[in-house]
C-alpha cells in the first residue's frame, strides 16, 4: 500500500545503493521522504529534528535543504507523498464491480492493514496532521484527502445503485460519511487496543446490510 518505515540497516535498499554510488536528485529526495515519515510518525513534529532526518536518510543537514525550505515543508511534503499512496491503493480496493459484497471486501482488505507498519504509520501522520490542523497548509491538505475520498466512496456507491446491487434509497454521501467515521474511529481504537477492530465487524457487517438491494 505505502512503503515501509525507513531503517538504516545493511538489507535496506537505498543504503545499498548509497554505497555504490551517489544518488539521483529525486532517489535522494525520496529517501528524506521515507525518513521524514518515519520520524514524524514515530516522535510527533515538535519531536522530530530536521538534523535527525537528515542522520536517518543518510545525508548532510544541508543536502536535506537542498530539497526542502525546512521541517514544516518537509512534514507537507511527507504527509502529502502518504495521502498520495493511500489515495492510489484505496482506487485500486475500489476498482471492482460496486456490490454490496465489494463494501464487504474492500472494508476487510483495509482491517487486514492495520497491522501493516506502513499503514499505522499513515495513521499515525493523518492523527498527527489533525493535531496541527490549525495551520492553513496541514488543513487544507487534509481536506483536499477527505474530499477525494468522499469522491471515491461516493462515485462506487452511484455505480452500485445503477447496478441494482445497491438500494435505490441509499444516500451515497451518507455511505461515505459513515465509511470515512468507521475507519478513522477503527483505527483509533485500534491504536490504543490492538485487536478492537476485528470486535467491530458485526457492526460493519449490519451496516453494509442496510446498504444491499431488497
Amino acid at each position: 500500500m505505502v512503503d515501509s518505515e525507513t531503517t538504516n540497516t545493511p538489507n535496506d535498499p537505498a543504503t545499498a545503493r548509497a554505497g555504490n554510488g551517489r544518488l539521483t536528485a529525486p532517489e535522494r529526495r525520496d529517501r528524506i521522504l521515507r525518513a521524514a515519515r518515519s520520524e514524524f510518525a514515530r516522535v510527533g513534529y515538535h519531536g522530530a529534528s530536521t538534523s535527525a532526518i537528515a542522520e536517518l536518510a543518510g545525508c548532510s543537514e544541508p543536502m536535506l535543504y537542498k530539497h526542502f525550505a525546512g521541517k514544516h515543508d518537509l512534514f507537507l511534503s511527507a504527509l502529502r507523498d502518504s495521502i498520495a499512496g493511500f489515495q492510489a491503493w484505496f482506487e485500486e480496493v475500489l476498482d471492482s464491480d460496486p456490490s454490496t459484497d465489494a463494501v464487504r471486501q474492500a472494508l476487510t482488505v483495509i482491517r487486514e492493514q492495520l497491522p501493516d507498519p506502513a499503514f499505522q504509520q499513515l495513521m499515525r501522520l493523518r492523527m498527527l496532521a489533525v493535531s496541527l490542523s490549525d495551520d492553513d497548509e496541514v488543513r487544507a491538505t487534509l481536506a483536499e484527502l477527505d474530499v477525494r475520498t468522499k469522491r471515491q466512496i461516493i462515485d462506487f456507491v452511484e455505480r452500485g445503485i445503477e447496478q441494482g446491487s445497491v438500494a435505490r434509497d441509499v444516500d451515497p454521501a451518507y455511505v461515505a460519511w459513515m465509511w470515512i467515521s468507521m475507519m478513522l474511529g477503527a483505527c483509533y481504537c485500534e491504536a490504543l487496543e490492538p485487536g478492537t477492530f476485528a470486535l467491530a465487524d458485526r457492526y460493519v457487517e449490519r451496516f453494509i446490510a442496510s446498504l444491499a438491494a431488497r
